[in-house]
């Protein structure tokens, strides 16, 4: 495969800036992109060559694409994952893939019995900023704890957002998600976790919405360390704050930055995000798996644990008490913690 011919759907929030880096990459080629406002779609053929559909379902069979990159709703994306499985199209998704953790199982066999990857976009994993955190123990020592702080636009609230049905949750299954899987992936799957969720609405007032806009989330894990997650749906703008607490170092990340200070007082060390795409690097390391035909980075399989812990957040806050995610994971998979998933 020299050129990999690609289709984009959905062109609103991260879809603009996801065609950008996919038209920026040399190893694809952007066939097609679909939204249903096809005034948005035509613009974005226009600009980069690419046919125009306002169906996702013609977008992904008449260009006859190779891979299909995915920025709708995730509620909106399994009849058209089935598809691209059934065709045996690779495919690219934001985060989270789906809405629930058994569609995410579903879709992780699926997509593996047809030999095609289903990749995740992962964002911690890929800026060139965030690096250090691949193996934050060969310079941060024994990790004790991590404290997050998430600031998630409030904006769109009557939308699918806003609809516990089709979102399947809200300020910690969104806002959140980033946080909670590069936790999940650094320190392992939690013993425990306590959530607390609650709305900046008043109780007289009438929400037209019925998802959370504030979630508190503690994971206890082994070896006493433990990891806090705050998230609140309030802002007009996307911010995070997430401290990585080690026994030689402590790191601060911000969509800026990386700060790593030792306990020794030298300098910190600054290391500034220069990609103002999210997506470039990532985009980048999924055409140089399918070209090298080398082991997928973020491929579903690789976010079941992130969704279990989600999912037992949502348990714990309906119970009021901790609950155990391994549990639950081993329920919904079949797998124990310490097995790899297909």
């Amino acid at each position: 495969m020299n050129t990999i011919r690609a289709t984009v759907l959905g062109l609103h929030d991260l879809g603009v800036e996801l065609c950008a880096a996919v038209h920026g990459d040399a190893s694809f080629e952007l066939v097609a992109v679909a939204d249903t406002e096809k005034s948005l779609a035509e613009s974005l053929a226009d600009r980069y060559g690419a046919q125009a559909f306002d169906d996702y379902r013609s977008a992904i069979v008449e260009p006859d694409p190779h891979v299909v990159f995915f920025a709708i709703p995730p509620y909106q994306r399994v009849e058209y994952l089935k598809l691209a499985a059934s065709r045996a199209l690779g495919v690219y998704v934001t985060g989270p893939a789906l809405t629930s953790l058994e569609g995410c199982v579903e879709y992780s066999r699926m997509f593996a019995s047809a030999d095609v990857p289903l990749c995740v976009f992962r964002y911690w994993q890929n800026e060139p900023a965030y690096r250090r955190l691949r193996e934050p123990e060969s310079w941060a020592g024994r990790l004790f704890s991590a404290n997050v702080n998430v600031i998630s636009p409030g904006r769109d609230l009557q939308g699918w957002r806003g609809d516990s049905v089709r979102s399947g949750g809200g300020a910690l299954m969104y806002g959140a998600y980033d946080q909670v899987d590069s936790l999940v992936s650094i320190f392992g799957m939690p013993e425990e976790v306590y959530t607390v969720l609650s709305t900046v609405a008043s109780v007289e007032e009438t929400r037209p919405y019925d998802t959370e806009d504030a979630a508190t989330l503690l994971m206890r894990f082994s070896k006493d360390r433990v990891a806090t997650v705050n998230c609140r749906r309030i802002g007009s703008e996307y911010y995070w704050r997430y401290r990585l607490h080690g026994t030689l170092a402590t790191a601060l990340l911000t969509p800026e930055e990386m700060v790593v200070s030792d306990v020794e007082g030298r300098a910190p060390v600054s290391s500034r995000v220069k990609t103002r795409n999210r997506f470039v690097c990532s985009v980048a390391g999924f055409s140089a798996a399918l070209t090298s035909g080398a082991k997928m980075a973020s491929a579903i399989g690789d976010h079941l644990k992130t969704m279990a812990v989600i999912k037992t957040g949502y348990l714990s806050a309906k119970t009021g008490q901790p609950e155990s995610p391994s549990r639950l994971y081993t329920m919904e998979t079949g797998l124990e913690v310490g097995e790899a998933s297909s």
